[in-house]
């Protein structure tokens, strides 16, 4: 699980860094779907926060923080107990993915971070297909 977290804290950082450096969207499931993905917005949020715009990184996603939190929790006490750290792992993903539904309702496809990108991989397939079809 520690391999995990690394491997995931070093992605976000890349991320990070990209997003400062291109101003452009490294999203593997945003570039190959053209949906946004449950953490879209977050590099963003990031941004902003080093920035020292707190409202703006909420704006971009309100739970940029919990990355944070499931480093907090991967403690070795907490870890130990396998009934608490499961159920913390499960209502981590359930929060993120209804705060996921929830912005896609209010906000897909029109507001950023969350807006449909056409050049992605699916998206030109259909249109690819689409005028195949015509």
């Amino acid at each position: 699980m520690k391999k995990i977290i690394i491997i995931l804290l070093l992605i976000g950082s890349i991320s990070i860094v990209a997003g400062f450096i291109t101003d452009r969207s490294v999203c593997l499931f945003l570039n190959f779907t053209g949906i946004p993905c449950p953490s879209c917005g977050m590099t963003r949020a990031f941004i902003s926060l080093f920035r020292g715009d707190l409202a703006g990184a909420f704006n971009y996603h309100p739970l940029f923080i919990m990355p944070a939190a499931i480093v907090i929790i991967n403690h070795k006490k907490i870890r130990s107990n396998k009934v608490l750290y499961n159920r913390l792992i499960l209502l981590f993903i359930v929060i993120l993915l209804a705060v996921y539904v929830i912005r896609l309702i209010m906000l897909f496809p029109d507001s950023e971070p969350l807006v449909f990108y056409s050049d992605g991989l699916l998206p030109k397939l259909f249109n690819f297909i689409k005028m195949l079809l015509k």
